[in-house]
């Protein structure tokens, strides 16, 4: 595209130079190779010699430099454009294989009925959190080492440059937690913070890049089935006991009046995985 935008500028550089800053915004700088920005983009004579060209390259080196800070550039430029022929596909993040701890990640492609690698996490970990956003966006919460400490680390998936970049921890160390999304927000409940079982709940917002802590459960718990549905947050089973037995209860948060209120609901439940479909949780 760049390439496309620089050749219409040189057909009729005189006429076309005013205004060629604003055709180079409907170009998404910041999704080049950083090696294409710097050797190519940056040294395009039209480039250097305008202040608003100069602003735009600004903000890509800045989407490169930075990573940390990219969930704070809105820009259109800086998000990937829109694929039709986009693939929904299966993802699976560390764990365990025969009591070795992972830090592979690979994908499933139902259509083409194959697994492939991706960019491998920084460290192995088991027990984590793992939850799809809204947009799209892949977050890794929590989990345990090989050495059993338990992190407090967010992590999220950059798929366009298949990367993994570091996000503000949680204010607690968890193991064996449930997680989902919720408003834009991410959930992290309950878990195991390596002596005890935890009732508290955190929030995260992707906006300040920070956590808050919101209502505690009633009970503390690890392995929990969370789900969003509806405007509700729902925390189905989990487990209380030392031998891990599953409980029967589920718990749902809402937000009413700007605060988020817990309630319990007298339901029969055991199991450790839920899911939405058609505006139902379901218990599998």
């Amino acid at each position: 595209v760049f390439s496309a935008v620089t050749s219409w500028l040189h057909h009729n550089h005189q006429a076309r130079s005013p205004i060629f800053h604003k055709v180079l915004e409907c170009v998404r700088l910041a999704l080049l190779s950083p090696y294409f920005l710097v050797d190519v983009v940056e040294g395009e004579t039209a480039v250097r010699s305008s202040p608003e060209c100069r602003v735009i390259v600004e903000e890509a080196r800045m989407f490169h430099l930075l990573p940390d800070r990219r969930h704070h550039l809105t820009s259109p430029r800086t998000r990937p454009r829109k694929n039709t022929n986009t693939t929904t596909v299966i993802v699976a993040v560390g764990g365990e294989d025969n009591k070795l701890v992972l830090r592979s990640v690979e994908c499933y492609d139902p259509q083409a009925h194959c697994w492939r690698s991706l960019s491998c996490l920084p460290f192995a970990v088991s027990k984590h959190g793992l939850v799809v956003s809204g947009e799209n966006v892949l977050y890794l919460a929590g989990g345990e080492f090989p050495d059993g400490s338990v992190t407090r680390c967010l992590w999220r998936y950059d798929p366009v440059l298949d990367e993994w970049h570091a996000l503000a921890p949680m204010a607690s160390p968890r193991s064996e937690l449930g997680i989902a999304t919720l408003d834009g927000y991410v959930y992290a409940v309950g878990g195991w913070d390596g002596s005890s079982r935890l009732m508290s709940v955190e929030r995260y917002d992707p906006r300040t890049n920070a956590w808050t802590h919101v209502k505690q459960m009633k009970l503390a718990l690890t392995s929990p089935a969370v789900a969003a549905c509806q405007g509700k947050l729902y925390v189905c089973g989990g487990a209380i006991l030392e031998e891990g037995d599953g409980i029967d209860v589920v718990q749902y948060f809402e937000l009413k009046f700007g605060q988020l209120v817990h309630n319990v609901i007298s339901h029969k439940f055991d199991s450790n995985f839920d899911e939405i479909l058609h505006g139902r949780v379901l218990a599998i």
